[in-house]
């Protein structure tokens, strides 16, 4: 299970009905990003180290993955707190 946190673009509220990753080949900063969505929201990005071995298996579906997931968000004085869980197989078990 992977944690993602993101401080923009949530209220206060809990979702348990999964989340989207989504290859970024043309991410400036990297072209192995693999954005973490919640409907049409990017929570963040699937860590670096992670994404350069899952961005190509999620390129060749040719859509977002739907992953099993959960997501938190918060407010507080220090503004909008938002964590997403999420699990995904083996970059091998993508192709199947």
């Amino acid at each position: 299970m992977f944690k993602i946190s993101a401080d923009e673009g949530a209220n206060d509220f809990e979702d348990t009905n999964g989340l989207y990753l989504i290859p970024e080949p043309s991410n400036k900063h990297d072209h192995n990003a693999v954005a973490v969505c919640y409907q049409n929201l990017v929570l963040g990005y699937m860590p670096a180290e992670l994404a350069a071995t899952y961005s190509q298996p999620l390129l060749a579906l040719g859509a977002p993955l739907f992953v099993n997931g959960r997501i938190w968000a918060a407010r507080d004085n220090n503004g909008i707190h938002a964590r997403a869980y999420f699990y995904i197989g083996t970059p091998q078990e993508i192709y199947r």
